[in-house]
């Protein structure tokens, strides 16, 4: 999932949780993660929406992406453009969660010795929108407290 990866575009959810952002890291973020997807496309879900946690630290998005942005290279690509770091300097570590029944593999993301994110594509690139739709449920009712509204 977090390897190369045929080109093409993938359609489901990601999550982001903030791990060590300043307030204005994180709005760079999120302002930088809308403009993910497509900016034209006759179906709204297929245009990035972003649902935000409680606590303002965790993002769920869902878009129509790249599958090679979907990757470790990638993220760190597009991390180095959105922070304006070398991506080569940028560390990560890839965990597997289980949720809805799918693997869920999480990059946390570092610089510097310090882990500033964590990334997942829920039910990975391979999966599909309902696969990717379960694991979000799945992963929402584990986390319900972090994401109901108060």
């Amino acid at each position: 999932m977090w390897g190369r990866c045929d080109v093409g575009d993938w359609h489901g959810y990601i999550g982001i949780e903030n791990l060590g952002l300043s307030v204005a890291q994180r709005e760079a973020l999120v302002s930088a993660l809308r403009a993910l997807g497509p900016a034209l496309h006759p179906l709204p879900c297929m245009k990035a929406h972003v649902a935000v946690s409680n606590d303002g630290e965790t993002v769920i998005l869902e878009a129509l992406f790249p599958t090679e942005w979907l990757t470790v290279v990638g993220i760190k690509r597009w991390l180095g453009d959105t922070f304006t770091v070398l991506p080569d300097a940028i560390t990560h570590v890839v965990d597997e969660y289980g949720w809805g029944g799918q693997i869920t593999q999480v990059a946390t993301f570092g610089y510097g010795g310090t882990a500033y994110l964590r990334f997942g594509v829920f039910a990975g690139i391979g999966g599909t929108w309902e696969e990717s739709r379960q694991a979000v449920i799945a992963y929402l009712i584990a986390n319900h407290a972090q994401w109901e509204p108060s």
